[in-house]
């Protein structure tokens, strides 16, 4: 519950998360391609968006410029396109971030190197999906 005052009222906010039944492990990552051994370490989808959205947060030993490679290859394989303002990733490349669209749909895929490897975020729009 998110409590913002608007005047002399109060606005308030609930986000609702869904549980999956006991006894389950969650499948964080499903049904999105991901390098062999990356991390998928949160994987939410957000309902309460004009159009629904996910965001993935993921994590592995490759380079920016690895993880660029497959994503482009990957995403162009199902009909995305690489928006040209995305950034040039390049072999020495700390940090990336790339922007794709299949019609309606959306995504922006951001890279950044650290000491322990590279963490990936994904965030996909799906546009007209409602």
């Amino acid at each position: 519950v998110e409590l913002t005052p608007s005047g002399g009222t109060t606005r308030g906010q609930v986000g609702i998360t869904q549980f999956p039944p006991k006894g389950t492990v969650p499948s964080r990552g499903k049904g999105f391609a991901v390098l062999p051994r990356t991390q998928v370490i949160e994987d939410i989808v957000y309902m309460d968006a004009p159009e629904p959205a996910r965001t993935l947060n993921m994590r592995n030993t490759y380079s920016p410029f690895q993880n660029d490679r497959f994503y482009a290859r990957t995403l162009r394989g199902k009909g995305y396109v690489r928006d040209a303002t995305s950034d040039a990733c390049t072999a020495t490349s700390a940090r990336c971030v790339t922007y794709y669209a299949n019609g309606s749909d959306r995504m922006v895929l951001a890279y950044i190197r650290d000491q322990a490897g590279t963490q990936v975020a994904a965030i996909i729009e799906q546009g007209g999906a409602r």
